[in-house]
Order: C-alpha cells, then sequence, then structure tokens
C-alpha cells in the first residue's frame, strides 16, 4: 500500500502510515459501462497531531472537556496516493476518544472515487505512447525477437520472456507460395504482446494495478498482431526520402540531386545508375518528357519524387 494524503479545507492533514483503498468491478461493469458505480465510503482514523487538532476544533467544534462536537458537518475532501489524486467527496466527523492522552478522531469519508474507465473516456489504443519500441524493421531485429531482445530506445534490450513489448510472429502474409523454406521481411509485421498493451493503458489513465492473472506466464504470452495491409512512413520519413531530378544537358541522362537525407540515393555520386535517354524516350516541351507511344507518361524536372 502506498502513502495517502488527505486535503481538507485546503489543509493537509496528518495521517497514520497506509491505507487501503481498493475498487473493485464486476464482469457487468465493463460490459456495460454507462452503469458503473464508484461509490466509495470508508471510515478512517487519524491521529490526534496539533495541526489536527486545530482543524478539528475549528471545522468540527470539537471540544475535548466536554467530549462534544458538530455531528452534522461534513467538509468536501480530497485524497491523493502520490501525485495522483484518487478521490473527491466529503469528511465528516464521526467520533474521538482519547487514550493516554492521546485523541484518536474516526471520521467517515464518503464521495467518487477516480475511475480508471472514465478516465480513458474517448481515448484509443492510438493516443498511447509506444515511441520507446521504434526500431528498423529487418532481418537482425525480426530474429532479435525470437529470443525476447527487443529495441527500446534504440538500444538492444534482453527482457528474458515474452510479455514486454513486441515480437515477429511467424504469420504468413502476401503472396509467398514456398512459405517452408521462404518468408520475405516485407511479409513480417511486428505484433504488441497483450501485456505492454494493459500497462501503457493503466500507466495512461494514472493507475497501477495487481493482478495474478495479468502477470501470469499464459497472458504474457498472448499477442496482438498487426492488422493493416503495410507499415505507412510518416510524413517526416517520407520527407527525408525525397530528392529533386533533372536532366543533365550534356550527357541527356536523369540525374538525381540530394536535398534531404544522405547516402540513400546514389544517383548522384554514381553516374553508372544514371537513366540514359534513348530512343523510347521523347521531349515534348522544354522541361517535359515523355516515353515513347505512352502520353501518360510525362514528367517534369521540376517533379519531386518520393521513394517509399
Amino acid at each position: 500500500m502506498n502513502k495517502y494524503f488527505i486535503i481538507s479545507d485546503g489543509i493537509e492533514l496528518d495521517t497514520y502510515e497506509e491505507i487501503d483503498i481498493s475498487l473493485n468491478y464486476q464482469i457487468d461493469d465493463i460490459m456495460n459501462i454507462e452503469k458503473r458505480k464508484t461509490n466509495f465510503s470508508k471510515t478512517i482514523k487519524l491521529p490526534g497531531t496539533p495541526k489536527n487538532n486545530k482543524f478539528f476544533k475549528h471545522i468540527f467544534e470539537v471540544n475535548i472537556d466536554n467530549i462534544n462536537f458538530n455531528v452534522n458537518k461534513s467538509i468536501k475532501s480530497t485524497i491523493r496516493i502520490g501525485d495522483n489524486q484518487i478521490f473527491s467527496g466529503f469528511l465528516q466527523l464521526m467520533n474521538f476518544t482519547i487514550k493516554n492522552k492521546e485523541v484518536i478522531y474516526e471520521c467517515s469519508i464518503s464521495g467518487d472515487l477516480k475511475n480508471i474507465l472514465t478516465n480513458l473516456s474517448d481515448y484509443t489504443l492510438r493516443d498511447l505512447d509506444v515511441s520507446e519500441y521504434n526500431h528498423t524493421r529487418d532481418r537482425a531485429n525480426i530474429i532479435d525477437t525470437w529470443d525476447y531482445k527487443i529495441k527500446s530506445f534504440s538500444n538492444l534490450l534482453d527482457v528474458g520472456g515474452p510479455g514486454t513489448g513486441y515480437v515477429y510472429p511467424y504469420i504468413v502474409t502476401g503472396d509467398t507460395t514456398d512459405v517452408y523454406h521462404n518468408w520475405n521481411i516485407y511479409d513480417a509485421y511486428p505484433a504488441f504482446y497483450t501485456k505492454t498493451i494493459i500497462d501503457k493503458i493503466f500507466d495512461f489513465a494514472g493507475f497501477t494495478y495487481t493482478s495474478n492473472f495479468f502477470d501470469s506466464d499464459y497472458f504474457k504470452k498472448l499477442i496482438v498482431p498487426f492488422s493493416d495491409d503495410k507499415i505507412v512512413k510518416s510524413a517526416e520519413q517520407v520527407d527525408l526520402e525525397s530528392t529533386r531530378i533533372g536532366i543533365n544537358s550534356s550527357t541527356k541522362a536523369i540525374t538525381g540531386q540530394r536535398s534531404r537525407g544522405s547516402g540513400w540515393w546514389k544517383n548522384y555520386i554514381e553516374q553508372n545508375n544514371n537513366l540514359y535517354l534513348d530512343g523510347s524516350m521523347i521531349q515534348v516541351g522544354n522541361n517535359a518528357w515523355r516515353l515513347g507511344g505512352d502520353t501518360s507518361g510525362v514528367f517534369s524536372i521540376r517533379d519531386s519524387i518520393n521513394l517509399m
């Protein structure tokens, strides 16, 4: 259990070390979210420290000598665990006792607990930050995942078992027919472990959980396969892989000139990779060419070619 804090009337009250504040859901709560209830009520004890004595004397008109207080009064209060506010409601003094000159206040707190389902609201899986697992889809990274080694913040991390990050499952996609001997890299797609997604959801909502099921070996092996038909590059990646092309006036070759990125575009530095014009390409304007006999193939030296 974690240290908790009660704030009433803008004052952080002194508390004993811990309190067990938990919330249990029934299956019906999850299947019918609109019917869920988060009402919370609990009786707690607070120590009679100088700060608390001053608070209760002022708010609840406590008179220790006459064993008297205002039983009808309640005051708006909040409860925090760490930096997270988990409760908003009211605190009411129910009784107080004096043992060995030590005052102990018995209070009732009631209201609404912070609700993980409410916190998630209309968010979707796209709102989860999994950027730490960004990696290059290549042979080495694919094989590493089978030994539970994944890229995390660009570093190779040995997680020692399933349940963390991602894995490349052997799922056949594409048009490959000889799947027994050949599995193409472009047909391999990463799958997130379900437990990683669950952990990200709870972290996103500001909660932690204790679950024998979520921590079981069975659950750690569950995955969510990639369901799209291709991996799409971001606009920033496409922009970095863009270049300008033109026709060299002396060699009559289509030549690339790097304007962004480095190293990947070879035509600019390796002239033998240039595409030379021949009889199949004819000029249709000062800066436009097309393939002979194909009027749809017109291109301009001003065009920007995006290589995926």
